[in-house]
């Protein structure tokens, strides 16, 4: 997603369409995991009539793995946006700062979503029929929503036609992930490790936490 905008020419700036597709398709597939039996429910009766237990739970199990892949797609350039704006556009000597402020952003908005997890959010909208999980999806994408219109509104992108890459030939999807493969192997070795520690780490911690939260 760096390299793809690295070499983006729209007017509105280099990473604010990726921040607000990624948030756009977040807000999309955190919706439709949350309704997925429902959708599903609708889309077989549509089109087969009422279906057995059996075959309508396992047609809802892959729909919901699948939702969960493209969420887990959808936040790649939100994230990549967001992070690369702190850099590009504050001065060095504000870098740390900002990146601080952020990471007590994240911070707050995880304990908000854990207490959003203990409370009953049904009784906040009696009128409105939906789950725990329905609401907390409901809550984290108005919160996305807000979060990304200010950012994208109080931030300028600098210097925009300066910094752009050159597109030609080696714009290619291939070259990408050769570019992403001699990094891998240039890197000094103690940043390599870094990566394989969170490599490691992200494909433990999510599976932990889908088996937990099922």
């Amino acid at each position: 997603m760096g390299a793809l905008s690295d070499r983006s020419r729209s007017s509105w700036g280099r990473r604010k369409p990726y921040v607000v597709g990624g948030a756009i398709a977040t807000i999309l597939s955190m919706i439709l995991l949350a309704w997925v039996e429902e959708l599903m429910k609708t889309l077989t009766r549509f089109s087969y009539g009422d279906a057995d237990d059996g075959g309508f739970g396992k047609v809802v199990i892959v729909s919901a793995v699948f939702w969960v892949y493209i969420l887990n797609i959808s936040i790649q350039p939100l994230q990549m946006g967001l992070r690369t704006l702190v850099i590009e556009n504050c001065p060095i000597s504000q870098q740390q700062q900002a990146s601080a402020w952020a990471s007590r952003l994240t911070g707050v908005g995880n304990i908000v979503g854990y207490l959003a997890g203990i409370t009953d959010l049904s009784r906040f909208a009696p009128t409105i029929s939906v789950t725990q999980f329905q609401g907390l999806c409901l809550v984290a994408s108005v919160s996305l929503a807000i979060g990304v219109s200010m950012s994208c509104i109080a931030v300028t992108e600098k210097n925009l036609e300066e910094a752009l890459l050159p597109t030609g030939d080696n714009s290619s999807f291939s070259s990408y992930l050769s570019q992403l493969l001699r990094t891998y192997r240039t890197m000094p070795w103690k940043i390599r490790r870094v990566c394989h520690i969170q490599f490691c780490a992200w494909m433990g911690w999510f599976p932990f936490l889908f088996y937990s939260t099922t």
